[in-house]
């Protein structure tokens, strides 16, 4: 039976929520802020995006895409996380923490179909967009880029096969020789989807700041001043929260820790921030130009406008 919050008394939720639960509300918490920044940070974004004249209409209609699509991915995420705990609370008012602790860690099934699709979603289209930023700063050379891609789209198969196996296992009049075989081939799957992908975030990562070094020392050997911020630079190129957040759950995923909730519950929103911010470097016109990737061509260029200049700026953020 559904309870109606408004003939509650306020102490009685409270109490209800906040007895001996805590830590678990404080990710939903963390949930929620990072909800916030990335809500101001989409609305930035698009905003960029759109008002730039010198980008195409093509090129806006593509970076308006990804940011949205990823947005509403992870607000979806976040909108069933918050449900799911309002939905806990009202079974457990009257009742003790325990069965509000247990509520929240049994989601229904439906809610986990729907919250595992849009976060395998947001995972998926994050590791395409470091795999597609890998390829650019390495001047479209497709061998640095396979590995990432290939780990992007073997990354996607997993996940509709562990997603498929998740609602098979809901169904009805199914064989326990059938549930028993959908449940181990959900749970291989899930562990190399996420295995897959940090392996595919961590790659793309590592050949992104080893680029933006290699590019930063020539331009330091050349003499040559240059305004763009090495530590900005290599950890909004590289999407480096994405990795660290990531690799944290599956570290703490693998050890069973308590921890596990807090990357888990903002990776949703991580993994949505993270590109958008590779997005809105992109659009504004701060990141470097492609010609600037060639670090050799680059150095040589602004060597030869030195001779003409007293003290020779890349104008670039």
């Amino acid at each position: 039976m559904d309870i109606d919050f408004g003939i509650i008394p306020d102490t009685q939720i409270l109490e209800c929520w906040f007895n001996g639960n805590e830590a678990q509300l404080y990710v939903y918490k963390l949930l929620s802020l990072s909800q916030g920044f990335y809500s101001a940070l989409v609305l930035s974004t698009v905003w960029v995006i759109v008002s730039r004249t010198t980008n195409s209409v093509a090129k806006k209609c593509i970076w308006v895409a990804l940011t949205l699509s990823m947005y509403i991915s992870s607000t979806i995420h976040c909108s069933l996380n918050w449900n799911h705990l309002v939905n806990s609370a009202k079974e457990s008012v009257g009742g003790n923490s325990t069965g509000f602790s247990t509520a929240l860690l049994h989601p229904s099934p439906k809610v986990e179909i729907v919250g595992a699709s849009f976060f395998a979603f947001n995972i998926a289209m994050a590791d395409l967009i470091l795999a597609w930023r890998c390829w650019i700063v390495w001047q479209r050379r497709w061998y640095f880029a396979v590995i990432p891609v290939c780990g992007s789209i073997t990354g996607i198969v997993l996940a509709g096969l562990a997603i498929h196996s998740k609602v098979v296992l809901q169904e009805a009049n199914v064989a326990v020789n059938v549930i028993q075989q959908h449940s181990r081939t959900f749970v291989s799957m899930s562990n190399a989807f996420f295995s897959l992908s940090i392996a595919t975030s961590l790659t793309a990562t590592v050949l992104i700041s080893l680029r933006i070094f290699l590019s930063q020392r020539a331009f330091r050997k050349a003499g040559l001043k240059f305004s763009y911020n090495s530590v900005i630079e290599i950890v909004v190129e590289s999407a480096a929260l994405y990795s660290i957040t990531l690799l944290l759950f599956v570290i703490f995923e693998s050890q069973h820790n308590a921890l596990l909730y807090y990357p888990q519950e903002i990776h949703a929103q991580v993994s949505g921030i993270a590109p958008t911010l590779i997005v809105l470097r992109v659009a504004s016109g701060n990141s470097r130009p492609e010609s600037d990737w060639d670090s050799k061509q680059s150095a040589l260029r602004f060597t030869a406008q030195s001779e003409n200049d007293e003290q020779p700026v890349v104008e670039n953020v």
